[in-house]
């Protein structure tokens, strides 16, 4: 049975009675670009810069993610089961993540900067079949975690461990004795069926509140960052910003999957970290948050291609203040992410002072035609209405809410 309940019960952000229309994407899912980055751009190199997961192109990173998603289906997972995903700064979770949609299961995000105890019960509040993890990242005992999660939450039946040992009675995707299950791997579930993937959104309470983010969004979302920051084959991005938020996921992996450019994770971010990737090919755009690139502006730090600076802001913009001029010689961005609802990519001008936001909405093309990807719009209380094809919104009840 599948514990998250169906499309019609979710909440959405605006009290809008009208039945939703059909994404301008509905069509498309993560598998289906990773399927078509394989087919066009197979030698491509997809991720980079991670023992274990260092160049994996396009075409070796489809092979993986069909074996994993083999994996997790020979363990007795079906499409609609829910698979809570510890998800660093790393290619095994992309690989993981992707596997997850490939099979049809919804996919709980989990940060390692949310608390133990909060991962542990989302787990179980959101009815997660599967826990998939690393054992060990950033100093965290993750494998003797699931072991507790399991035991908390009576949900879980399987542990996957997506690199690191596997305790017993887990299994390890990446153990080649478990053989190739690709060929019992059924099709890819689309429509109404198609994975879910939920992230989390802390409330002014500091509670985490899950969002769902439709694929068809994050990939809106993609295409208007790639539009925006010219990303594309023959290019690489670097970035310390985790796969487990709405901006990870669209400004990271689905990002490559679209446009065919390199991503490049530093799990651990320092400086002699970033030294090593600056002197790496091709060159790169860094994606980083706005404090750390500023620093970086600050110190003179040349060699990068661009320089894409993310800042956060509440999901409903009220905290929203225009960021400070900086200086560089690269094609400096800014990267505003609206909670966990939308983000929004602006070049700066030519003395590093940020763009105004948009009072037109921002448009991509698709086959000729063209549709809002993020309109927004000002209240009389100065919060902002976010609206479009790349906007999230639907706030997702738990078991211990609903």
């Amino acid at each position: 049975m599948n514990p998250l309940p169906d499309h019609a019960a979710f909440e959405p952000a605006r009290a809008d009675k009208l039945p939703p229309a059909r994404h301008p994407l509905a069509g498309y899912s993560l598998a289906s670009l990773l399927e078509g980055a394989a087919q066009l751009r197979p030698a491509v190199m997809a991720l980079t810069g991670e023992a274990g997961h260092d160049g994996l192109t396009f075409a070796a990173l489809q092979f993986k993610v069909e074996a994993w998603a083999g994996r997790l289906h020979a363990a007795g997972l079906n499409h609609g089961d829910t698979a809570a995903l510890v998800a660093p700064a790393s290619g095994a979770a992309i690989v993981a993540l992707l596997a997850c949609c490939r099979l049809g299961l919804n996919v709980v995000l989990l940060p390692l900067a949310m608390a133990r105890t909060t991962r542990m019960e989302m787990t179980g509040a959101l009815g997660a079949q599967a826990i998939l993890t690393p054992d060990h990242a950033a100093g965290v005992d993750l494998a003797d975690e699931a072991l507790a999660s399991v035991l908390a939450n009576d949900t879980v039946r399987v542990i996957a461990m997506t690199g690191g040992e596997a305790p017993d009675g887990a299994i390890a995707l990446d153990d080649a004795a478990l053989g190739d299950a690709r060929a019992t791997l059924p099709r890819e579930p689309r429509g109404t069926d198609m994975a879910r993937i939920i992230t989390f959104e802390v409330t002014p309470q500091g509670r985490a509140m899950p969002v769902v983010q439709e694929q068809a969004s994050l990939i809106a979302a993609a295409m208007a960052l790639v539009a925006a920051a010219k990303l594309g084959p023959g290019q690489r991005l670097v970035t310390a910003l985790p796969p487990a938020t709405q901006a990870g996921l669209a400004a990271g992996p689905v990002a490559m999957l679209l446009c065919g450019m390199s991503l490049h994770y530093m799990p651990e971010f320092s400086s002699n970290a970033l030294a090593r990737t600056l002197v790496q090919q091709p060159p790169a755009t860094l994606l980083l948050p706005m404090t750390v690139t500023a620093a970086l502006c600050a110190e003179a730090s040349g060699g990068w291609h661009a320089l894409i600076a993310m800042s956060r802001w509440t999901a409903d913009g009220s905290s929203y203040t225009p960021p400070h001029a900086l200086e560089q010689a690269a094609p400096l961005y800014d990267l505003h992410a609206f909670g966990e609802r939308a983000m929004l990519c602006l070049p700066r001008d030519a003395m590093g002072r940020a763009t105004a936001l948009p009072a037109k909405p921002q448009a991509i093309a698709v086959n000729g035609s063209s549709f809002t990807a993020i309109a927004i719009e000002e209240t009389p209380s100065g919060a902002l209405l976010l609206s479009g094809a790349a906007v999230s919104g639907q706030h997702l009840p738990t078991r211990a809410s609903a």
